[in-house]
This record gives C-alpha cells, sequence and structure tokens, in this order.
C-alpha cells in the first residue's frame, strides 16, 4: 500500500502531532500492514517538524511533498480544480499512483482552505481511495471559519454546505476521534460501513523529570512556599479551556494550592482574554501563576513533574488528551468532566471519580435578568453568524435553565464568572459550603479529598493498553485496510442530512459564552 497523508501545514501542534504518533505507529507494525511509502502533502510549512535524521529511521520511504496552494486561503473564492490538480501533480512528481494509493486527509472541512472539499471530492472520482479524518468541526462555535466556507463555495444554507463539505461515495471513508463525532457524522448521512472511530495515541511523557527533584526548583522560581500545593493546568490558555474555572478553584481553595496555566495563548484574540483573567487574579491576590512552561519559566516538563495533581476546566475538547496523560504522568486528575468526550474513555477501563460534570453557583449570587439578557443575545449572535434561525423555543428553555436556584458556572458570560469569582474571593470560608450545597452529593470535593486514593496506576495501565501507540496502530491498520478494499471512483454525492452536524453544535444547552465572547 502507498500512503499518503495531507494537512495544510506540518508546524508544531496537535494535528500535526497525531501525524507523527500515527508515523510512529506504522512503524511499529509488522512489514505486511505497514504501507511501502508514504508521502506528506502540506503547504510547505513544517516549523518544528523532526529533522531528516527521524525520517531515517522510519522502516519505509517517507517523502514530503509541498503544494503551495494548501495554505490557509483568505480571500473569499475556491478553485477546487486546481488544487486537486496541484496534489494530484506532486504527488506524481515523488513517484506515486493517486488512483493506487490512500489519501488520509485531517480536517478536511475545517475551512482554513474552502478550495479543498471540493479537490478531494473531485480526487475521488479519479480513483483516489479518501479517509478523511475529522478533529474539529468548524459548526463547533468557529463562525469565521464557517461563514468563508459558505461564501467561498457560493451555498445559501447548512444543508448545502454540509453537502459540499462531507462527499459520500464509495472509497470515501471517514475517521473520527471520538463516538461522539462518529454519531454526528452518522445523524449527517454518512454511511455506517464507512464510519471509524480512531482515537490520538497517548505516548508516554519523554523527558518527565523526577518529581523530588523538580518540586524544589519549581516551587522557588513560582514563588510559593514549599508545602503550598501545585496544581497544573497543562494547556495553551485559549478561550475555551475556561481559565475562570480555574481562578475558582483558586478562590475556593484560599492559600492552600497555587493553580498554574501552562501557556499563553499566541492568537492576540485568545490572549486578550488570558490577559484579562491573569489581572483579575493579580487583583483578588488568587493563588494563581500564568505561562509558567513559557519563556523564562520553569519548563512544562518541570511544571507537570512538580505537581500534586493536574486540572482541566476546558469546556470542549476534539480528544481531551489530559483524561488520559495525566495518568501517565503518574498524576490526579481533578476539575471538570466532558461526558461526551470521556464516555469512551470510562468504556475503555479508565475511571475518573472526581471530576464534576457541572460546577454550580447559588443564583443569588448572579443578577438574573442581565445574565438572561446576555445569554438569549450571544445565541441568537451565534446563530446569524451561521446564518440560521434560533429555535422558537429558545427563550423558554432559558427560563427554565434559570428557574433552579443554581446554575453552571461553564454557562456564564465572561462578566459574571469574574462577578462569582470576586464573590467567593470575598466570602472565603463559606462559600465553598455554599457551592458544595448547590451540587449533588460527590460532585463537589475538597481538594484533599479530590486528590486522594485516584487509581492512578490502575488508570495508567488501562491507558497502555488501549491507547499506546501500537494498540493505535492495529486501529489504523484496520481502517486503512477497510479502505483499500472500497472500490473508488463513482462520483461523490452530498451529505444527506449533513445540516445534523450545525443543528447539533447550535443547542442552547451546548452555548459556552466565554468560547465566543470578543
Amino acid at each position: 500500500m502507498q500512503l499518503a497523508i495531507l494537512h495544510y501545514h506540518l508546524n508544531r501542534g496537535g494535528v500535526t502531532q497525531a501525524i507523527l504518533n500515527h508515523l510512529e505507529a506504522l512503524a511499529a507494525c509488522p512489514a505486511p500492514a505497514r504501507p511501502e511509502r508514504v508521502a506528506l502533502v502540506s503547504s510547505g510549512r513544517r516549523d518544528g517538524w523532526p529533522d531528516a535524521a527521524w525520517r531515517d529511521r522510519l522502516p519505509f520511504d517517507c517523502h514530503t511533498i509541498t503544494v503551495p496552494s494548501l495554505e490557509y486561503d483568505t480571500a473569499i473564492g475556491a478553485d477546487p480544480a486546481a488544487l486537486a490538480g496541484a496534489v494530484e501533480h506532486g504527488l506524481v512528481e515523488a513517484g506515486f499512483d493517486p488512483a493506487s494509493l490512500l489519501l488520509h486527509t485531517h480536517n478536511h472541512a475545517l475551512g482554513k482552505n474552502a478550495s479543498l472539499p471540493g479537490a478531494l471530492a473531485l480526487l475521488a472520482g479519479r480513483g483516489c481511495r479518501l479517509l478523511l479524518q475529522v478533529h474539529d468541526f468548524a459548526e463547533d462555535f468557529r463562525p469565521t471559519n464557517y461563514r468563508h466556507l459558505m461564501r467561498s463555495l457560493r451555498t445559501r444554507t447548512a444543508a448545502e454546505l454540509a453537502g459540499a463539505l462531507y462527499p459520500q461515495a464509495p472509497g470515501i471513508h471517514y475517521a473520527t476521534l471520538t463516538s461522539r463525532d462518529r454519531a454526528l457524522l452518522a445523524a449527517a448521512g454518512v454511511a455506517e460501513d464507512r464510519l471509524h472511530v480512531l482515537p490520538n495515541p497517548v505516548a508516554e511523557w519523554r523527558d518527565l523529570p523526577d518529581r523530588d527533584e523538580a518540586r524544589p526548583a519549581v516551587h522557588q522560581r513560582l514563588g510559593i512556599d514549599p508545602l503550598t500545593r501545585l496544581i497544573v493546568y497543562p494547556v495553551r490558555g485559549i478561550r475555551r479551556k475556561n481559565l475562570g474555572e480555574m481562578l475558582l478553584h483558586s478562590a475556593l481553595a484560599g492559600g492552600e494550592a497555587c493553580y498554574a496555566v501552562t501557556l499563553a495563548p499566541v492568537n492576540p484574540a485568545e490572549r486578550a482574554s488570558f490577559d484579562r483573567w491573569q489581572s483579575l487574579a493579580d487583583t483578588l491576590g488568587l493563588g494563581c501563576r500564568f505561562d509558567v512552561g513559557g519563556a523564562g519559566g520553569v519548563g512544562f516538563p518541570e511544571a507537570v513533574a512538580a505537581a500534586d495533581a493536574l486540572i482541566t476546566t476546558s469546556l470542549a475538547e476534539g480528544f481531551g488528551m489530559v483524561f488520559l496523560e495525566a495518568w501517565l504522568a503518574g498524576k490526579p486528575l481533578v476539575g471538570r468532566n466532558l461526558p461526551e468526550i470521556t464516555q469512551d474513555f470510562l468504556a475503555a477501563g479508565i475511571a475518573l471519580p472526581d471530576l464534576h460534570d457541572q460546577l454550580r453557583v447559588p443564583m443569588d449570587w448572579l443578577d438574573r435578568p442581565r445574565l438572561r439578557t446576555e445569554l438569549l443575545e450571544l445565541h441568537a449572535w451565534a446563530c446569524r453568524d451561521f446564518g440560521v434561525a434560533p429555535p422558537a423555543d429558545t427563550a423558554d428553555r432559558l427560563d427554565a435553565l434559570l428557574a433552579a436556584g443554581s446554575i453552571d458556572f461553564g454557562m456564564l458570560p465572561a462578566s459574571h464568572q469574574s462577578e462569582v469569582i470576586t464573590a467567593v474571593a470575598r466570602r472565603r470560608g463559606g462559600a465553598g459550603q455554599e457551592i458544595a450545597a448547590c451540587n449533588a452529593e460527590g460532585e463537589w470535593l475538597g481538594l484533599d479529598a479530590a486528590i486522594s486514593d485516584q487509581p492512578i496506576e490502575a488508570n495508567a495501565a488501562r491507558v497502555r493498553e488501549v491507547y499506546s501507540p501500537a494498540a493505535v496502530a492495529e486501529k489504523l491498520a484496520g481502517v486503512y485496510a477497510a479502505v483499500m478494499a472500497d472500490t473508488p471512483g463513482a462520483p461523490a454525492t452530498p451529505a444527506a442530512t449533513g445540516e445534523a452536524v450545525l443543528t447539533s453544535f447550535l443547542q442552547l444547552d451546548r452555548l459556552r459564552p466565554v468560547r465566543v465572547e470578543a
């Protein structure tokens, strides 16, 4: 089998790491299951990509093919035929036959390049077998990407656009990271026998120092007492990571723990939100640290090694690596659960005993009329940005949510989150009891209880068994075999009910204001 892996770029990042992990996993496969040759097709950006020595260690030829027109586009318009021709030309020039290879493409429908979905459909019609792996959705509160696709492809409705984004034909298969995303594509009309769950492989931590060696230096560098617990949030602090909730945990813990987020965002729009949370933490005197793994900091591996526990407060994930990586680092995990993501991990035998599905706060701490107005406006704005109208019962559904005595902190706009954090910081001792009273028994635990007796070793063993590169390599080889067994060449048809993807994401109960607020 000849394999081509296509992505917009090979810069350091989540998708690129998945590509690297897949290559290493394929290298560990028995010879009959390995590709004979691999092409890496991108725009040419490769910041942080391994050097040639890494490639030379692979047991198959690995070529890099540059197609400049795979770069992110900003101008309105699309030329699928030109892009298909450029990809085909690059493959042929490198000695690959597009009609006899498998083209594994990542995030084709995200809206980074409006020509790509149509180009892939054209290549499929010429006999190229496709595996389209969806890591993220433009429909998942990424209105800028979605509008770019809508305008460039000259589509007028969600159904028309989805038909173009998710082409259907023998030889076109889809892979998702989770069973939730598989269900979304199945509802959109993707054929069950051409739809696969392909989780990210989870590699062992590399260069993780010993905790006893790392801890004193890290505490000194961060300026915290040696006896203070260090709770590390190992992420880049973009909006969907919900840093306000980390501040809330800090306010509830008082001075007993320091909460540290490892990296600052690079995107200026994301950085503005990050800076606001840092300013609030400083104003309230909270035990928080920001960008501790950045330039001049303590280093990402050192911060993780020194931690007493890891925390996640994220509101949305494509896969949720921290739910698995924490155990391989030998750390307890506290914070917010994402059941639609972690259901796969639970089914694999991984226990997540001390995460809360919601973190409810007293309604009487909030300005209910202002909150109602803001949530309705934000939801209407989000729907309008995607070119659809909010459901007629939106206001009634919101009123039902607000009629309760408490509400999930993750559903609050940033201004309301700030008010709750400030209230907790000022109330100190009594705030924890009030929040505990809002949450079901066992959903809110003090820090001592939450980080004690977690099944770290048992979870780590299950992660290694189910999600190791070797285990995922076996799944990957099986998916590739299914794609290669299919017969390509028929003209692609639109996804039957593709608008179901957008409809699912735009439900009121999925609205998380801090993800979309300017």
